[in-house]
């Protein structure tokens, strides 16, 4: 597993499965209650932007580093190695097991370096709290 992401205001763990092409979610429904079992969901699908079916031959097609945005903690940016770009959405409004393209807000951030050339394979992100660059 990769990307790991807590948020807070919804007692959730999100993190990413590059190899299944998956972003999961754990929580609780009652956060308050220790004896609340802890719910696991397939959270997004093609969390990489592409279909692993027709793209055999990449071997973590999936997602991969995960940051929420420290001024706004529902907008969370996204590596997407299948695509080789990044990507924001709102992640917490999104519909559980639906292919991440699908998800509210989704934008492409990034998909070229500075010199026009595509990502290798994006892998970590953070966004830094008084500016919101993305690093």
């Amino acid at each position: 597993s990769e990307g790991p992401l807590w948020m807070q205001s919804e007692g959730a763990f999100y993190f990413s499965s590059p190899l299944d092409d998956k972003i999961w979610k754990l929580s609780c429904s009652n956060m308050e209650g220790t004896e609340t079992p802890l719910l696991q969901q397939i959270w997004a699908t093609q969390a990489g932007g592409i279909d692993p079916k027709d793209h055999p031959t990449i071997a973590e097609p999936g997602s991969n580093g995960m940051a929420a945005d420290p001024n706004d903690p529902s907008l969370v940016y996204i590596c997407q190695q299948g695509k080789r770009r990044i990507i924001r959405c709102r992640l917490p409004d999104h519909i559980s097991g639906a292919p991440l393209e699908t998800c509210p807000g989704f934008e492409v951030i990034a998909d070229l370096t500075p010199n026009g050339r595509p990502f290798n394979s994006p892998n970590d992100i953070i966004v830094a709290k008084n500016s919101g660059n993305v690093w």
